[in-house]
C-alpha cells in the first residue's frame, strides 16, 4: 500500500505532515494556529460545533506530540504559541503536553509562559495528574524573577481552582519562614525580593489551605492570626478559617480561654518580635487574634466564650475588640445585654486597633 501525502496547503493534514520536519516545524505551527482561530471564529467560539471537533481531532494529537518530544528543539515563540493553542483546547488528550509544560517549570524553573497556559488548562480541566507538577512549580517559582514575575497571579489562580489535597503539608511548610520587610532608610534589595517570595509562596498557601478544607490547616493559620509580623496575610487566614468552619470555631474558642499552652506563649513571643521588646507583652494578644476569628466565622455558638471572655477581660482594647466581633454574631436578648454591659465599662479614651476611638 502506497501512502500519498497531502499536498493541499489549505487543508490542514498538509501541515500535520510538516511538523515532523525541523525545517517546517515552526511554520506548521503557526498555520494550524491559524486554522484553529478561524474555525473557532466561524463556530462562534463554540468548542462543540461539528467543524471545531472535527479539526481538534486532526490536530491535537500530533500537536501534543509535537510539544512532548520537541520542547528543546522549538525556538521560544513557536513553544509558547504551540502550548497557549494546546491549552486553550481544552481537551483531555493535551494532558502530556500540560505535565511537560508544568514540569519543566517544576525541575528548572524555566518556561514560565508556559507554565500559566498550562496551569490554567490543567486546573479548569481538574487534570489530577499535574497535581505533583503542579506543587513543584508553586516551590520553584519566584515572584521577583522574570520568568516568573509575569505569572505568578496566574499561578496562584490556578491552584485555586485546583487545590489538591496532596499539597496540604507542603502549603503548612509554607507559612512557617519570616516576612520580614526593610526598615525605614534601610537599603537592600535580597530583603525586596525575598518579601516577594515569601508574600507570593505564603498568601497562595493561606488561600489554599481554606480552599482545600483540610482541618489539619487550622492550626498554621491561626498562628497567622496570632503574628503580628505577617498582618498583609491575616485577612485571607481568616477568609480560610471561615470556610473551614467548626474546626476553626472549636480552635479560636480553645485560643480565647487561653489554650493550648504552646499557641498562646507562640503568640506571646512573635509579639515580643514585632514589638522589639525583651519580654512578652502582657496584653494578651491571643485574646484579640482569637475573638476577630469568632466574630468574623459568625457562627452562634461562639457566643457563650465571648460573652464570658468579654466579662473576665481586664485589658481595655481587648475589651473593645471583643466588643466590636460579638456584633458579628447572631442577635439575642443574652448578646445584646452583654455588649450593653461591656460597652459602660469602657473610659471615654479607649481605643481599637490600630488606634482608632
Amino acid at each position: 500500500v502506497t501512502l500519498v501525502a497531502c499536498q493541499d496547503e489549505s487543508q490542514p493534514e498538509y501541515w500535520v505532515e510538516k511538523l515532523d520536519d525541523a525545517a517546517w516545524r515552526a511554520r506548521a505551527i503557526k498555520q494550524l494556529d491559524q486554522f484553529y482561530e478561524d474555525t473557532m471564529t466561524r463556530a462562534n467560539q463554540a468548542a462543540d460545533a461539528p467543524e471545531a471537533k472535527q479539526l481538534v481531532d486532526k490536530i491535537v494529537g500530533p500537536l501534543t506530540e509535537t510539544y512532548v518530544a520537541q520542547y528543546d528543539g522549538l525556538d521560544e515563540k513557536s513553544r509558547h504559541r504551540l502550548i497557549k493553542l494546546l491549552a486553550t483546547m481544552r481537551d483531555p488528550r493535551t494532558e502530556p503536553a500540560l505535565v511537560k509544560a508544568i514540569g519543566e517549570f517544576a525541575q528548572k524553573g524555566r518556561g514560565g509562559e508556559d507554565l500559566k497556559w498550562a496551569a490554567r488548562a490543567a486546573a479548569d480541566m481538574k487534570l489530577a495528574s499535574t497535581a505533583d507538577e503542579m506543587i513543584g512549580a508553586y516551590s520553584k517559582l519566584r515572584a521577583d524573577s522574570e520568568e516568573g514575575g509575569a505569572v505568578w497571579r496566574d499561578m496562584m489562580a490556578s491552584m485555586n481552582d485546583m487545590a489538591d489535597k496532596s499539597w496540604t503539608p507542603k502549603l503548612v511548610a509554607a507559612l512557617e519562614p519570616d516576612m520580614d520587610l526593610p526598615q525605614p532608610g534601610e537599603q537592600s534589595k535580597e530583603k525586596v525580593s525575598d518579601f516577594r517570595n515569601q508574600q507570593f509562596w505564603q498568601t497562595t498557601a493561606v488561600q489554599l489551605l481554606g480552599t482545600i478544607g483540610d482541618p489539619t490547616g487550622v492550626d498554621p493559620l491561626m498562628k497567622i492570626m496570632l503574628d503580628p509580623t505577617k498582618p498583609g496575610l491575616q485577612t485571607d487566614a481568616a477568609i480560610s478559617l471561615v470556610k473551614l468552619g467548626k474546626p476553626a470555631v472549636a480552635r479560636a474558642t480553645q485560643v480565647l480561654q487561653g489554650e493550648p499552652k504552646e499557641l498562646v506563649d507562640w503568640a506571646a513571643l512573635r509579639a515580643r518580635k514585632a514589638s522589639n521588646l525583651p519580654a512578652p507583652p502582657s496584653d494578651s494578644p491571643h485574646v484579640r487574634a482569637a475573638a476577630i476569628v469568632l466574630g468574623t466565622i459568625g457562627h452562634a455558638s461562639a457566643t457563650p466564650a465571648l460573652i464570658t471572655a468579654l466579662e473576665k477581660e481586664k485589658n481595655e482594647v481587648n475589651q473593645a475588640v471583643i466588643l466590636r466581633e460579638i456584633t458579628k454574631l447572631p442577635a439575642s436578648p443574652e448578646l445584646e445585654q452583654a455588649f450593653k454591659t461591656g460597652f459602660q465599662r469602657l473610659e471615654p479614651d479607649a481605643v481599637i486597633p490600630p488606634g482608632q476611638p
